[in-house]
């Protein structure tokens, strides 16, 4: 019984080893017939980044980024003593004047939870940026983010 149950241990782990292969794979061919072959939108977004200011006296804290076969993007953390009603304004004033439609804001929580999220929106053709506020509850180690992605 010991190797009838090793043989099918075996074979999962077979099994699971070639459906992530295909997984990835089928991810990867995909993208390369998408718009953001080479990542190509990833690029642009990192490019339309850099012309999104900053709020004044922010730090940087983290920034990461993604390209995937329908998405693409880019987000920045930040820590400033800013309260969400003076990125809200600094934004709404700055973002416009550089081609960006203001689209909105919400509400956001954090599994559930409000700690007074809120959420900017600005759109320009297929790109988007998010200006995000923690909250006043919060206790992350930044307290807005800016994010710029594409989404197919």
């Amino acid at each position: 019984m010991p190797l009838l149950k090793t043989k099918s241990i075996k074979v999962r782990l077979i099994v699971a080893t070639l459906m992530i292969v295909g997984v990835l794979a089928a991810e990867h061919i995909t993208k390369q017939n998408s718009p953001n072959k080479d990542d190509t939108k990833l690029k642009e977004v990192e490019h339309l980044f850099t012309n999104i200011p900053v709020y004044p006296g922010a730090q940087e804290v983290h920034a990461s980024w993604s390209s995937k076969e329908r998405l693409a993007g880019v987000i920045k953390t930040y820590k400033t003593e800013a309260g969400f009603n003076e990125l809200k304004q600094y934004y709404t004033e700055t973002l416009p004047r550089l081609g960006w439609h203001f689209d909105g804001e919400k509400e956001i929580k954090d599994w559930w939870r409000d700690l007074g999220g809120r959420e900017l929106i600005f759109q320009a053709g297929e790109y988007y940026v998010h200006i995000q506020y923690a909250g006043d509850k919060a206790d992350y180690a930044w307290n807005y983010a800016v994010s710029v992605g594409w989404r197919r």
